[in-house]
Protein backbone atom coordinates (compact mmCIF):
# COMPACT_ATOMS: atom_id res chain seq x y z
CA UNK A 1 0.00 0.00 0.00
CA UNK A 2 2.88 2.17 0.36
CA UNK A 3 4.79 1.42 -2.47
CA UNK A 4 1.46 2.47 -4.27
CA UNK A 5 0.96 5.64 -2.91
CA UNK A 6 4.52 6.92 -3.25
CA UNK A 7 3.91 6.22 -6.90
CA UNK A 8 0.67 7.87 -6.97
CA UNK A 9 2.77 10.91 -5.39
CA UNK A 10 5.35 10.62 -7.66
CA UNK A 11 2.70 10.48 -10.70
CA UNK A 12 1.17 13.41 -9.44
CA UNK A 13 4.21 15.44 -9.54
CA UNK A 14 5.38 14.00 -12.72
CA UNK A 15 1.96 15.35 -14.90
CA UNK A 16 0.53 18.39 -12.53
CA UNK A 17 2.68 21.62 -11.99
CA UNK A 18 2.12 22.78 -8.56
CA UNK A 19 3.60 26.55 -9.37
CA UNK A 20 2.05 28.51 -12.25
CA UNK A 21 3.74 31.71 -11.13
CA UNK A 22 5.13 31.82 -14.49
CA UNK A 23 1.98 32.68 -16.54
CA UNK A 24 1.52 35.34 -14.43
CA UNK A 25 1.41 38.86 -16.65
CA UNK A 26 2.57 41.50 -15.05
CA UNK A 27 -0.23 44.59 -14.61
CA UNK A 28 -3.11 42.14 -15.94
CA UNK A 29 -5.27 42.90 -12.96
CA UNK A 30 -4.20 46.74 -12.39
CA UNK A 31 -6.53 49.92 -13.51
CA UNK A 32 -9.45 49.22 -15.63
CA UNK A 33 -9.05 45.30 -15.57
CA UNK A 34 -9.19 44.78 -12.39
CA UNK A 35 -12.74 46.85 -11.80
CA UNK A 36 -13.56 44.71 -14.46
CA UNK A 37 -13.14 41.96 -12.39
CA UNK A 38 -14.57 42.99 -9.53
CA UNK A 39 -17.81 43.37 -11.83
CA UNK A 40 -17.50 40.48 -12.52
CA UNK A 41 -17.57 39.07 -9.32
CA UNK A 42 -20.07 40.91 -8.29
CA UNK A 43 -22.44 39.93 -11.17
CA UNK A 44 -21.56 36.19 -9.59
CA UNK A 45 -22.31 36.80 -6.21
CA UNK A 46 -25.84 38.46 -7.06
CA UNK A 47 -26.31 35.47 -9.40
CA UNK A 48 -25.94 33.12 -6.44
CA UNK A 49 -28.05 35.24 -4.48
CA UNK A 50 -25.51 36.23 -2.32
CA UNK A 51 -26.67 40.03 -2.41
CA UNK A 52 -25.41 41.33 0.57
CA UNK A 53 -21.91 39.73 -0.10
CA UNK A 54 -21.53 41.23 -3.61
CA UNK A 55 -22.95 44.77 -2.25
CA UNK A 56 -19.94 44.90 0.24
CA UNK A 57 -17.35 44.05 -2.48
CA UNK A 58 -19.13 46.75 -4.40
CA UNK A 59 -18.28 49.28 -1.71
CA UNK A 60 -15.15 47.96 -0.86
CA UNK A 61 -13.90 48.18 -4.71
CA UNK A 62 -15.95 51.47 -5.27
CA UNK A 63 -17.60 50.19 -8.27
CA UNK A 64 -20.79 51.69 -9.17
CA UNK A 65 -23.75 49.73 -9.94
CA UNK A 66 -27.06 50.70 -11.04
CA UNK A 67 -29.98 49.88 -8.24
CA UNK A 68 -32.94 48.83 -10.71
CA UNK A 69 -29.60 46.43 -12.01
CA UNK A 70 -29.48 44.91 -8.98
CA UNK A 71 -32.66 45.14 -8.40
CA UNK A 72 -33.25 42.36 -11.31
CA UNK A 73 -31.01 40.24 -9.81
CA UNK A 74 -33.44 40.25 -6.54
CA UNK A 75 -36.43 39.31 -8.26
CA UNK A 76 -34.24 36.56 -10.17
CA UNK A 77 -33.09 35.20 -6.75
CA UNK A 78 -36.61 35.07 -5.13
CA UNK A 79 -38.42 33.58 -7.72
CA UNK A 80 -35.74 30.63 -8.00
CA UNK A 81 -36.08 30.24 -4.31
CA UNK A 82 -39.98 29.90 -4.68
CA UNK A 83 -39.85 27.64 -7.68
CA UNK A 84 -37.30 25.12 -5.46
CA UNK A 85 -39.64 25.43 -2.93
CA UNK A 86 -42.22 24.50 -5.00
CA UNK A 87 -44.27 27.62 -5.09
CA UNK A 88 -45.16 28.61 -9.02
CA UNK A 89 -46.83 31.97 -7.86
CA UNK A 90 -43.97 34.41 -7.63
CA UNK A 91 -42.97 32.60 -11.31
CA UNK A 92 -46.47 32.97 -12.72
CA UNK A 93 -46.79 36.83 -12.34
CA UNK A 94 -43.63 37.43 -13.31
CA UNK A 95 -44.44 35.14 -16.47
CA UNK A 96 -47.50 37.37 -16.90
CA UNK A 97 -46.08 40.87 -16.45
CA UNK A 98 -43.50 39.89 -19.50
CA UNK A 99 -45.93 37.41 -21.50
CA UNK A 100 -45.18 39.52 -25.03
CA UNK A 101 -41.46 39.15 -24.71
CA UNK A 102 -41.79 35.93 -23.75
CA UNK A 103 -44.00 34.42 -27.04
CA UNK A 104 -41.59 36.79 -29.42
CA UNK A 105 -38.87 34.39 -27.98
CA UNK A 106 -41.25 31.01 -28.14
CA UNK A 107 -40.71 30.79 -24.72
CA UNK A 108 -43.69 28.15 -23.27
CA UNK A 109 -42.36 29.03 -19.58
CA UNK A 110 -45.94 30.22 -18.76
CA UNK A 111 -47.44 27.13 -19.83
CA UNK A 112 -45.30 24.87 -18.22
CA UNK A 113 -45.69 27.01 -14.84
CA UNK A 114 -49.27 27.03 -15.28
CA UNK A 115 -49.24 22.94 -15.62
CA UNK A 116 -47.28 22.46 -12.63
CA UNK A 117 -49.76 24.20 -10.72
CA UNK A 118 -52.49 22.21 -12.04
CA UNK A 119 -50.76 18.90 -11.40
CA UNK A 120 -49.92 20.43 -7.58
CA UNK A 121 -54.16 20.91 -7.10
CA UNK A 122 -54.74 17.93 -8.62
CA UNK A 123 -52.47 15.71 -6.22
CA UNK A 124 -53.02 17.45 -3.81
CA UNK A 125 -56.89 16.58 -3.80
CA UNK A 126 -58.23 20.13 -4.83
CA UNK A 127 -60.05 18.38 -7.92
CA UNK A 128 -62.66 21.02 -8.29
CA UNK A 129 -60.12 23.98 -7.94
CA UNK A 130 -58.08 22.03 -10.46
CA UNK A 131 -61.19 21.61 -12.68
CA UNK A 132 -61.62 25.54 -12.62
CA UNK A 133 -58.19 25.99 -13.36
CA UNK A 134 -58.06 23.53 -16.34
CA UNK A 135 -60.23 26.46 -18.27
CA UNK A 136 -57.24 28.92 -17.90
CA UNK A 137 -54.53 25.44 -19.97
CA UNK A 138 -57.56 26.55 -22.91
CA UNK A 139 -55.81 29.11 -24.44
CA UNK A 140 -52.49 27.43 -24.79
CA UNK A 141 -54.35 24.57 -26.89
CA UNK A 142 -52.79 25.70 -30.01
CA UNK A 143 -49.25 24.73 -29.53
CA UNK A 144 -49.92 22.51 -26.18
CA UNK A 145 -52.89 20.07 -27.58
CA UNK A 146 -51.08 17.28 -26.53
CA UNK A 147 -49.74 18.03 -22.97
CA UNK A 148 -53.20 19.57 -22.51
CA UNK A 149 -54.89 15.96 -23.05
CA UNK A 150 -52.74 14.54 -20.43
CA UNK A 151 -53.53 16.51 -17.89
CA UNK A 152 -57.64 16.30 -18.81
CA UNK A 153 -56.68 12.46 -18.68
CA UNK A 154 -55.29 12.79 -14.65
CA UNK A 155 -58.89 13.81 -13.99
CA UNK A 156 -59.55 9.74 -13.97
CA UNK A 157 -57.13 8.71 -11.91
CA UNK A 158 -57.48 11.80 -9.17
CA UNK A 159 -59.07 9.78 -6.46
CA UNK A 160 -57.25 6.47 -7.33
CA UNK A 161 -53.97 8.25 -7.07
CA UNK A 162 -51.93 9.53 -10.23
CA UNK A 163 -48.82 7.82 -8.55
CA UNK A 164 -50.27 4.29 -9.94
CA UNK A 165 -51.78 5.95 -12.95
CA UNK A 166 -50.28 6.16 -16.65
CA UNK A 167 -49.54 10.03 -16.31
CA UNK A 168 -46.93 9.25 -12.93
CA UNK A 169 -44.44 10.67 -14.66
CA UNK A 170 -46.03 14.12 -14.86
CA UNK A 171 -45.21 13.88 -11.04
CA UNK A 172 -41.28 13.38 -11.53
CA UNK A 173 -39.83 16.03 -9.55
CA UNK A 174 -37.37 16.83 -12.27
CA UNK A 175 -40.46 18.78 -14.22
CA UNK A 176 -39.77 21.54 -11.32
CA UNK A 177 -36.05 21.33 -11.69
CA UNK A 178 -36.63 21.80 -15.69
CA UNK A 179 -38.71 25.31 -15.15
CA UNK A 180 -36.31 26.18 -12.97
CA UNK A 181 -33.84 26.14 -15.48
CA UNK A 182 -35.93 27.54 -17.79
CA UNK A 183 -36.73 30.65 -16.06
CA UNK A 184 -33.59 31.41 -15.62
CA UNK A 185 -32.59 30.90 -19.31
CA UNK A 186 -35.51 33.22 -20.40
CA UNK A 187 -35.04 35.32 -17.51
CA UNK A 188 -31.29 35.80 -18.36
CA UNK A 189 -32.38 36.72 -22.08
CA UNK A 190 -34.80 39.27 -21.53
CA UNK A 191 -32.39 40.85 -18.95
CA UNK A 192 -29.83 41.00 -21.47
CA UNK A 193 -27.65 38.38 -19.32
CA UNK A 194 -25.31 35.50 -20.35
CA UNK A 195 -27.03 32.17 -18.96
CA UNK A 196 -23.96 31.46 -17.24
CA UNK A 197 -22.30 33.51 -14.91
CA UNK A 198 -19.13 35.07 -16.89
CA UNK A 199 -16.67 34.54 -13.95
CA UNK A 200 -17.53 30.67 -14.02
CA UNK A 201 -16.53 30.96 -17.81
CA UNK A 202 -13.79 32.20 -17.12
CA UNK A 203 -12.28 29.95 -14.63
CA UNK A 204 -13.28 27.08 -16.63
CA UNK A 205 -12.28 28.10 -19.98
CA UNK A 206 -8.37 28.63 -17.70
CA UNK A 207 -8.85 25.76 -16.72
CA UNK A 208 -8.64 24.06 -19.97
CA UNK A 209 -5.91 26.24 -21.22
CA UNK A 210 -3.62 26.41 -18.80
CA UNK A 211 -2.30 22.79 -19.01
CA UNK A 212 -1.10 23.81 -22.60
CA UNK A 213 0.30 26.98 -22.05
CA UNK A 214 2.29 25.97 -19.44
CA UNK A 215 3.92 23.01 -21.64
CA UNK A 216 4.28 25.72 -24.71
CA UNK A 217 5.83 27.80 -21.94
CA UNK A 218 8.40 25.10 -20.94
CA UNK A 219 8.54 24.56 -24.64
CA UNK A 220 9.98 27.83 -25.37
CA UNK A 221 12.18 28.21 -22.76
CA UNK A 222 14.14 25.65 -23.84
CA UNK A 223 14.39 26.50 -26.84
CA UNK A 224 14.97 30.20 -25.71
CA UNK A 225 12.00 31.76 -27.62
CA UNK A 226 11.00 34.90 -26.24
CA UNK A 227 8.64 37.48 -26.71
CA UNK A 228 5.42 34.78 -27.26
CA UNK A 229 3.38 36.75 -24.63
CA UNK A 230 3.70 40.39 -25.52
CA UNK A 231 0.22 40.42 -27.33
CA UNK A 232 -3.47 40.17 -26.36
CA UNK A 233 -3.72 37.14 -28.19
CA UNK A 234 -2.63 33.25 -27.23
CA UNK A 235 0.61 31.97 -29.02
CA UNK A 236 -0.77 28.82 -30.04
CA UNK A 237 -4.79 27.52 -30.79
CA UNK A 238 -6.46 26.04 -27.76
CA UNK A 239 -9.57 23.71 -28.22
CA UNK A 240 -11.82 24.92 -24.96
CA UNK A 241 -14.94 23.12 -26.96
CA UNK A 242 -17.94 23.59 -29.18
CA UNK A 243 -19.99 25.05 -25.34
CA UNK A 244 -16.98 27.77 -25.38
CA UNK A 245 -17.18 29.10 -28.89
CA UNK A 246 -19.35 32.08 -28.47
CA UNK A 247 -18.64 34.14 -31.92
CA UNK A 248 -17.40 33.11 -35.75
CA UNK A 249 -14.22 33.05 -36.74
CA UNK A 250 -13.50 35.10 -39.64
CA UNK A 251 -10.54 34.52 -41.65
CA UNK A 252 -9.55 37.71 -44.27
CA UNK A 253 -9.89 36.42 -48.17
CA UNK A 254 -7.14 38.79 -49.15
CA UNK A 255 -4.40 38.09 -46.33
CA UNK A 256 -5.35 34.62 -45.21
CA UNK A 257 -5.27 35.63 -41.98
CA UNK A 258 -7.58 35.38 -39.00
CA UNK A 259 -8.81 38.80 -37.73
CA UNK A 260 -8.25 40.28 -34.44
CA UNK A 261 -9.35 43.05 -32.38
CA UNK A 262 -6.75 45.17 -33.43
CA UNK A 263 -7.73 44.05 -36.80
CA UNK A 264 -11.70 43.55 -37.06
CA UNK A 265 -13.19 42.54 -40.13
CA UNK A 266 -15.51 45.03 -42.03
CA UNK A 267 -18.41 45.03 -44.36
CA UNK A 268 -17.71 46.57 -47.94
CA UNK A 269 -20.65 48.68 -49.25
CA UNK A 270 -21.13 45.48 -51.79
CA UNK A 271 -22.06 43.39 -49.14
CA UNK A 272 -18.06 41.56 -49.11
CA UNK A 273 -16.23 41.37 -46.12
CA UNK A 274 -12.19 41.55 -45.91
CA UNK A 275 -10.19 43.03 -42.97
CA UNK A 276 -9.48 45.75 -41.33
CA UNK A 277 -5.83 45.56 -42.53
CA UNK A 278 -6.64 44.52 -46.08
CA UNK A 279 -9.27 47.67 -46.38
CA UNK A 280 -6.17 49.87 -45.61
CA UNK A 281 -3.42 48.19 -48.03
CA UNK A 282 -6.44 48.56 -51.01
CA UNK A 283 -6.60 52.18 -50.21
CA UNK A 284 -3.42 52.87 -50.78
CA UNK A 285 -3.22 51.07 -53.97
CA UNK A 286 -6.51 52.72 -55.32
CA UNK A 287 -4.90 56.33 -53.70
CA UNK A 288 -8.39 57.63 -53.98
CA UNK A 289 -11.79 55.61 -53.67
CA UNK A 290 -11.70 52.11 -52.52
CA UNK A 291 -13.11 49.35 -55.03
CA UNK A 292 -14.08 46.07 -53.81
CA UNK A 293 -11.89 43.30 -54.84
CA UNK A 294 -14.37 41.11 -55.90
CA UNK A 295 -16.85 43.49 -57.50
CA UNK A 296 -16.89 46.77 -59.69
CA UNK A 297 -18.21 48.57 -56.65
CA UNK A 298 -16.05 51.58 -55.56
CA UNK A 299 -16.78 53.17 -52.43
CA UNK A 300 -14.93 55.82 -49.64
CA UNK A 301 -13.39 54.60 -46.35
CA UNK A 302 -16.10 56.12 -44.78
CA UNK A 303 -18.75 53.97 -45.76
CA UNK A 304 -17.43 50.96 -44.61
CA UNK A 305 -18.71 49.23 -41.79
CA UNK A 306 -17.14 47.40 -38.65
CA UNK A 307 -18.21 43.67 -38.55
CA UNK A 308 -18.91 42.09 -34.59
CA UNK A 309 -19.58 38.93 -34.66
Amino acid sequence: MHATISKLGKAIDKNFSADISAMNVDGAFSGQPCLELNRVICEHLFRQGKMEVGETLMKEAELELDQSYLGQFTELNLVLEALRSRNVEPALEWAVVHRERLLAHGSCLEFKLRQLKFLSLLSGGHTSEALAYAKILGQFAPKHIFEIKRLMGCFLFAHRGLEQSPYADLLDPWHWTEVADMFARDACKLLGLSLESPLRVSLSAGCLALPQLLHLRSVMVQRQVSDIWSRDELPCEVNLGWERRYHSVFTCPILRQQTTDGNPPVRLLCGHAISRDAMKKLIIQSRSRLKCPYCPIEMLEGEVQEIKF
